[in-house]
Parts: C-alpha cells; structure tokens; sequence
C-alpha cells in the first residue's frame, strides 16, 4: 500500500532537509576553511620557532659542535638540551630536537631518547627533511593524528655552518595549538543544530499557520461527502481565512455547497410536490378499485375480477413507488433505539409473503433470535425490506431468500442472499445510484435509499455478485450499546407499505 504522506509533513521537509544540507554543507566548509588555515598558521608558528633556534645556533660555535657531535660530547649536549627545553616551554611545543642527516638524535628534549638513537617517528618524514638538508628550505610536515587521537604537525629548520646544513632542528606542536580547531568545530555543530532547530520550528509554525484554514476547508469537504450539507464552510461569524488563494477556494466550496443545497431542496420539493400530487388520486383510484372488485366478485364474473386485481397490483406498485419518492425526498430525523432483530424480520415476512409466494419464493430469516439491535426501527425496517424486495424479484420461482443476521466487533450486521441471474460487475457501482435499476419496471430508488438509512445510522451498504451464481448483499451498522433496552417488539405501524 502507497503512503502519502501529509501536506504538513511535506512542507516542514520542504523547510527543513534543504536548510539542513546548506548548513551542513557550510559546516563542513567552514571547516575545512579553518582547518587549512590553523594548520598553515601553526607551520608558520613551528617554522617561525625553528628558524629563530636555528639563527641561534649558526651563528655561534654551536653549529660547528653539532657538525662534529660525538657521544664524548656530553656538557655540550646538556647545554644545548637546556636551551631546546627553553625553548619548548616559552613556545609551549610539544617536543623540539636537533638530528643529522640520518635521523638520529643529536639533542632531544625527551630524556628517554638518547644521543646517536634514530628517531623512527620521523620516518614517515624523510623525503621532506632530506629536500630540506638539499635546498637548506624550512618544511612542515601535513598535520597528523598521534595514537592517543590528537592533532601534530611537525617543522622542519635546517642549522647552517658555512652556508651548509649540518643538522635539523624538529618542531612538534602540542595538542594545545589545535584546542582551538576542536573548540571552532563544535561550536559550528551547536551553532548548526540551532540552525536547523530554528527552522525546523520556524517550519512546524508556517505549516500550522497556513494549514489551519486548509484543515477547515478540508473538514468542509468531509462534512459534505458525508452528507452534512447545512453547516456552512464561511459565514459571518466564520469569515474566509488564510493566504488569498485559500480564501478564495473556501469561498468558491462554500458557493459550490450553498447551489448544491439550493439545487437538492428544489429536487426534494419537486419530487415531494409530484409525489403528493400522484397520491392523492391514487388513494381514490385504490378505492374504487376495492370496490369494483368486490362488486364483480359478486357477480360471478371471475375474468373481470383477474384484470381488477392486476390493476389493484400495478396500484400497489405505483404506491410503493411514490412512498420510496417521498422517503427519498424527505428524510425523517432519525429517532434511535434498542429493539429485536428477529421481530423486525418478523415483520418484514408478514408484510412480503403474500408477494413472495406469488412468484414461488419463501424468506428464510437465520441467526435472528436473541439478537439485538439499535438505530430507527422504522427507517432500518425498510432499509432490510427493500434489499430482501429486491432479492426475491430477482429470484426464479422455488428459490429461497436467505437473510442471516450477525453480530460482529460491535456491528449490527446482516446479509440478504439470494440465487439469482447475479449482477455484471460493471453495474454493481452503478445499483446504488438514484433512478438506476436492472429491471423493467422500477423506480431505482430502492438500494439508493437503503445506503441513504445505513449512512445515516454510520454503516455501510455492500454488494457481492457472480453472475449465473446470485448475490449477497451486506447490510451493517454501528451497536450503540448506552440505548436502554425495548421489554416488546414493535409491530409494523398501522398502514406502513415499506
């Protein structure tokens, strides 16, 4: 199943995941930035060191004294050691050295390194101090990371004797020169943290604001697909709101809704209007239509008294007809309750046998007894009798309807099941539709009204068929459980045609 995601989120990405990048990215170039720069002003700094030791050193009797070091030599090296430690402290660098061309120590200021000893730390820096020892230029060594994880960086200053390098004075930073690049770096990560906190919450606030009067417009929307067309969208007390766009589309929703509930009124009015305008002849046309059949009963004339009783029949329908118009044009405010299952059903046979078994159908009710339900018993009642109507029209003669009744996950459920031609699937979306029915004679009010109830009461209508195999139709809805139960069952009011 594909996940959307929601407006709200898109727009906090939208804000968010760019700004993070640009920061990051600034970040890291900042970065970079000032690592370059730290690093070429510490090898300045260490070059800086070196080349002051190392004019020192060359211009007195030093230079010639390294150029012929020897291990005898031992005042002369604790001399020079106490200057490399001057040195180191009043710098702060980590460890200063004196060694030949074939890097080994003349003077260290680690007493653990003795005289003529190879420094084997400078091993990986041989290339770069032997270039120096060739063109007597100071070098610095790319900053590295020690086994303990601190930043170095190494200088490298040759000492002359006669224009002649005669020896390499080592500068090694200490960790200390690059606190700062540590200290640069985690500011840039908090400083990019409440960057991104920033916006992300400058996000949220946009998104919330511009998209409360999206929420309300798409309440709007739900509120009418669920039939809820009275409550208005705008009005005075709730003026169009947001950007001019969603104004204007709110106010275009609320134009929309009002002409559909103008055009659904005048619809309902028409309907009711021709409604009433048939019933009323009918009610006499029914009459008379009593009254001539029991005058030609009398009088024997029993071909006269089959074609009144097609008509009285063809009336019947045409009532039913108009009752399903008037129930369709004026639905009644519903009016809840607790009542049985199997008395509503009960009825609904008393009422349908006569017809039913003039097509050679029975009704079969399973399942019904104990049963309870809720909702309006009158409005569900003919919800059921118009689906089990619809069921047995479409049986052949000697078939069964079969309604069982369920309970499920606190759902008033039940199914009408019938063995007849089936639908094509291509109708089945269609047979809900007001006005659209499969049979000759039909008002294709039926289904339309039965979803109108179900939805009404918040359940649903559904629909499966094969055709050559019958249909089941699915009738459920929520159990309200806080209505009081009904000791007696209701009867089927005085004069109810369904």
């Amino acid at each position: 199943m594909r996940v959307r995601a929601s407006l709200r989120a898109q727009m906090i990405a939208a804000f968010v995941v760019p700004t993070t990048l640009i920061i990051v990215a600034m970040i890291a170039l900042a970065w970079e930035s000032a690592q370059r720069g730290l690093e070429e002003e510490v090898g300045r700094r260490l070059s800086a060191i070196g080349g002051a030791l190392s004019a020192e050193l060359s211009e007195g009797i030093d230079a010639a004294q390294l150029a012929r070091m020897d291990a005898s030599m031992e005042r002369v090296r604790a001399r020079l050691s106490e200057r490399l430690e001057a040195t180191r402290e009043a710098t702060d660098a980590r460890r200063v050295m004196i060694v030949d061309a074939d890097l080994k120590s003349l003077v260290d200021t680690d007493v653990a390194v003795s005289f003529g000893q190879p420094v084997f730390s400078l091993e990986a820096d041989r290339i770069e101090i032997a270039r120096s020892f060739e063109d007597g230029q100071p070098r610095t060594s790319p900053m590295y990371r020690t086994d303990d994880g601190q930043r170095h960086k190494k200088a490298f200053v040759p000492v002359w004797l006669d224009e002649t390098p005669v020896a390499m004075i080592v500068v090694i930073a200490s960790a200390t020169h690059f606190e700062l690049l540590g200290d640069f770096g985690g500011a840039l990560m908090a400083l990019g943290a409440v960057g991104v906190a920033v916006v992300g919450v400058v996000a949220v606030l946009f998104a919330a604001a511009l998209l409360r009067p999206v929420r309300r417009l798409v309440r709007g929307v739900e509120r009418v697909a669920q039939g809820e067309m009275k409550r208005p969208l705008v009005s005075a007390e709730q003026p169009a709101a947001g950007p001019e766009e969603i104004a204007f589309l709110m106010g275009a929703f609320e134009e929309m809704r009002q002409s559909v509930v103008a055009r659904d009124e005048r619809m309902q009015m028409m309907l009711a209007g021709i409604a009433h305008e048939v019933r009323n002849p009918l009610g006499g046309m029914k009459l008379f239509c009593g009254l001539l059949h029991e005058e030609l009963r009398e009088g024997g004339d029993d071909e006269q008294v089959v074609m009144v009783e097609k008509i009285a029949r063809e009336l019947n329908y045409l009532e039913r007809v108009v009752t399903d118009f008037l129930a369709y044009a004026r639905p009644t405010e519903l009016v809840p309750e607790r009542f049985e299952a199997s008395g509503v059903l009960a009825a609904i046979d008393d009422l349908l046998r006569g017809e039913m078994a003039e097509v050679g159908c029975a009704l079969k009710v399973e399942g019904a007894e104990g049963v309870a339900w809720t909702g309006d018993v009158s409005r569900l009642r003919r919800a059921i009798l118009n689906v089990v109507r619809n069921a047995y029209q479409a049986s052949p003669p000697g078939e069964c309807v079969r309604v069982v009744v369920a309970a499920r996950d606190g759902m008033c459920r039940v199914e009408v099941l019938d063995r007849g031609a089936g639908i094509a699937p291509e109708k089945l979306a269609e047979l809900s539709t007001p006005f659209f029915t499969t049979r000759e004679k039909g008002s294709g009010l039926g289904l339309a009204l039965t979803r109108q109830i179900l939805e009404e009461h918040g359940g649903s209508l559904h629909i499966e068929s094969e055709p050559g195999r019958g249909t089941c139709v699915v009738l459920s809805w929520p159990f309200d459980a806080a209505l009081p139960e009904v000791p007696r069952a209701k009867a089927v009011p005085e004069g109810w045609l369904g």
